[in-house]
């Protein structure tokens, strides 16, 4: 059944629409044994499927009489000029202990037409040149022809880049005089360079588009600027620790930060409510890997469900757009460095395991409990993990060692988790084009871009200097 629909959308050429769109499911169990419900919903461009999923909600045991699910849905669309429909619509492909009747209790959808000039194009890369009291640079590559087409001039020492949602500014830090620079990814021009914190790591944009944060690692603060405005609003303090990952909520409640405390791994996470800045502490003290610092961070799709990955421990919480964090009994586990939640699927996560494993760990959530771990077969050196922007693929980068070559492992999720391998001379960092055909993964001076629709790696990109971050889509995780 078609649940809700946005007509005539008119789009030039040079223009995109990003869709977002949610529904409320309710249902009824039969009784309190094991329930579940599948059911598939896509999105439509004037008649034609662009975008599918399948989604299993339920219970193993003690099911709920009266259930209830929220399902977001995030779709870039560059269909070119002309006039479009986009419709919703949402069946039942399966359910097991459940009464007839599925209720759908709310509904929204909103289709925005944006400039389309960077968003599908280009790749940003920051570099630095090797007297870092100069001035850095941004390289800004087509993804089309694989070539540097413009470098832009910014501060001292970048690093972390991000493009905001509407993929209107590209934002920089400057490590090396603590500034943010703003690119008008319409004119790649800066147009807008801001004083920050001491030595700003990290930086998100929160997914309603309103405010950028930015983790100032060595003054122990998050500084957050108005986007609209172009201008810093105000500086939180984030406790006594250092400030290095940032990770925004789906539904812009929250902006999570993670700290590392003086004593080795140890650290805090704290929430900040992006409604009115109001600062709340988990409440404990977590052990993350120390080298290379990884982004330990993660959460549902529907916003109320967070993660923190730590050396001997899967802490999980709930959460309401209030600032109630609810513990669930912990996960104990060894070596968990990193995840990413594979969103509008059967609550899957995909871990990268210690440095020193030749695996990666799969695990699905259920209710306050858990199914798995599964083991996957991966490479020892694990770095980075990205999941594309369809959800289609989990990459992650294997740095290598003596006995293991650099790469790619890029993984299925849709098809029994099919491993790919593909070796390069270097892998740091990767990031995913938003048509998540390509990743590019980040060497010393170079970036290679990998075709990962033929699991192939194309000719590198020198870039002019030491690559620090990337950025091609919009992401809620900062590297």
């Amino acid at each position: 059944m078609t649940i809700n629909t946005v007509p005539f959308l008119y789009l030039k050429n040079n223009q995109a629409v990003k869709i977002d769109a949610s529904f409320l499911l309710s249902w009824d169990s039969v009784n309190t044994d094991a329930t579940s419900l599948s059911i598939e919903y896509q999105l439509l461009r004037n008649g034609n499927m662009i975008y599918k999923s399948l989604s299993t909600y339920g219970f193993y045991t003690n099911s709920k009489m009266n259930n209830k699910e929220l399902i977001d849905l995030f779709y870039v669309d560059v269909p070119g000029s002309g006039a479009y429909t986009y419709s919703l619509q949402v069946r039942t492909t399966g359910f097991s202990n459940v009464q007839n009747t599925l209720k759908i209790l709310e509904t929204d959808m909103a289709a925005v037409a944006f400039n389309n000039k960077s968003f599908s194009t280009y790749l940003y890369v920051s570099y630095r040149p090797q007297d870092n009291q100069e001035k850095g640079h941004v390289a800004v590559v087509d993804t089309r022809t694989d070539s540097v087409v413009q470098t832009i001039e910014v501060g001292r020492g970048p690093g972390a880049v991000a493009k905001s949602p509407d993929g209107a500014i590209l934002y920089v830090a400057n490590s090396g005089d603590d500034t943010v620079s703003l690119i008008d990814t319409s004119t790649n021009q800066v147009t807008a360079t801001l004083s920050v914190g001491s030595n700003p790591t990290a930086i998100v944009v929160a997914p309603d588009n309103s405010k950028a944060y930015v983790a100032n690692s060595d003054s122990g603060n998050v500084t957050i600027i108005d986007h609209a405005a172009r201008k810093v609003l105000t500086t939180v303090s984030v406790g006594n620790g250092h400030p290095f990952a940032l990770l925004a909520s789906p539904k812009s409640w929250f902006i999570f930060v993670a700290t590392r405390l003086d004593q080795g791994g140890q650290g805090e996470v704290y929430g900040i409510s992006v409604k009115n800045e109001q600062v709340i502490n988990t409440g404990y003290t977590y052990d993350f890997v120390e080298v290379p610092q990884r982004n330990p961070l993660a959460n549902s799709s529907d916003g109320q469900t967070f993660l923190i990955f730590q050396r001997n421990q899967f802490a999980r919480f709930t959460l309401t757009e209030s600032g109630d964090f609810t513990p669930i009994v912990p996960y104990y586990v060894k070596g968990w460095t990193s995840g990413i939640y594979l969103e509008g699927s059967d609550n899957v996560i995909y871990i990268m395991n210690s440095p020193v494993s030749n695996q990666l760990v799969k695990v699905r959530l259920i209710g306050g409990s858990y199914d798995g771990p599964w083991y996957l077969p991966s490479y020892r050196g694990q770095r980075h993990i990205a999941l594309t922007p369809d959800q289609s693929k989990v990459c992650v980068t294997i740095v290598g060692d003596d006995d293991q070559f650099p790469g790619l492992q890029v993984i299925e999720t849709a098809n029994n988790d099919q491993s790919h391998f593909i070796q390069l001379p270097v892998a740091n960092l990767v990031e995913i084009t938003p048509d998540s055909a390509k990743a590019y993964v980040s060497e010393n001076q170079y970036v290679h871009p990998v075709d990962i629709l033929g699991y192939t790696a194309l000719s590198a990109v020198y870039i002019g200097g030491s690559v620090q971050g990337m950025s091609a889509a919009y992401n809620t995780r900062s590297s």
